[in-house]
């Protein structure tokens, strides 16, 4: 669901939490998301059944088996969904620009669009290497957790 469709009573919520013009501001609201919740139920359905059968065996309870087994194994759903997140978030130029509230609130992608205001400055130069900044965390970001990105998205793509 995108996020235009529920922003003016997320926002009510963030003023009756006095969090408009602060970074919880920014970042809880997209922390969990239904998203999430879907990609790592389907997540979860791959770990096999017989894992938990012999964890049971064993003597482990829900919460011993979702601590020693299954969050170990999420380990690439956790990084894909921990990458999608901070795409989504770091794109997410509407809220960003809703939740600012002064000059010192300001995000790099706010302060970025902040240079094509102004239709008198024609300095494209500036406003390439804006664009290029923006995208270098999202680049760094990839690259770093690639590994896991590529083998949370895929599992469970193949049956068998």
């Amino acid at each position: 669901m995108p996020k235009e469709i529920y922003l003016l009573p997320l926002y009510q919520q963030m003023v009756s939490y006095r969090w408009i013009g602060s970074m919880l501001g920014f970042i809880i609201p997209d922390i969990a998301s239904p998203f999430g919740v879907y990609l790592m139920t389907n997540y979860y359905d791959t770990i096999p059944d017989e894992i938990y059968e012999s964890a049971s065996i064993d003597g482990s309870g829900h919460f011993r088996f979702f601590t020693d087994f299954a969050l170990p194994l999420s380990k690439p759903g956790i990084a894909a969904l921990g990458i999608l997140t901070f795409i989504r978030t770091w794109n997410s130029y509407l809220w960003q620009f809703v939740m600012k509230t002064n000059e010192n609130t300001y995000t790099l992608p706010v302060g970025i669009a902040s240079l094509f205001d102004n239709p008198d400055i024609v300095d494209y130069g500036l406003k390439f290497a804006g664009a290029s900044i923006t995208a270098i965390p999202l680049l760094l970001i990839f690259m770093l957790f690639q590994k896991f990105f590529v083998s949370g998205i895929t599992s469970g793509s193949v049956k068998g």
